[in-house]
């Protein structure tokens, strides 16, 4: 199985944390360390890949990378930030850190109302709706 971003999401890199907004519930996201990965080799094949790679370049860390990126892996399925996706498209070349830091995840609702109200996530593709256009119907 194939996985992406969900498209009710978005993310965005800032200086090595993923700030990470989900714009149905209001809920945003902070991710740090190794688990930034997961999204930065999106469109990903199997997550095992990502965990794969890791433990084979920090070989010395390998039982406390597993953990540290399964438990990251179910946390973005959880709260849907990363869905299964048809499409066949995964990148070829995975990109890993120099360095392993193992991640952190933080989720927050104090801004969930705020957010919730933006009106921002009601636009599509087409734009905002331009002034008269459904005035009278």
């Amino acid at each position: 199985m194939n996985y992406q971003l969900s498209r009710r999401v978005a993310a965005d890199l800032f200086e090595g944390e993923y700030i990470i907004a989900n714009l149905d519930t209001g809920l945003y996201y902070s991710l740090q360390g190794a688990g930034i990965y997961f999204l930065k080799n999106l469109p990903l094949g199997n997550p095992e890949q990502v965990i794969e790679k890791f433990t084979e370049t920090f070989a010395e860390q390998k039982e406390e990378i597993e953990l540290d990126l399964k438990s990251i892996w179910s946390q973005l399925e959880n709260e849907l930030i990363v869905v299964p996706t048809d499409s066949d498209q995964v990148k070829s070349e995975l990109e890993l850190p120099v360095n392993y830091e193992p991640s952190s995840f933080n989720r927050y609702a104090d801004m969930q109302d705020l957010l919730a109200l933006d009106p921002i996530h009601e636009v599509d593709e087409e734009g905002w709706e331009k002034k008269g256009e459904n005035e009278g119907k």
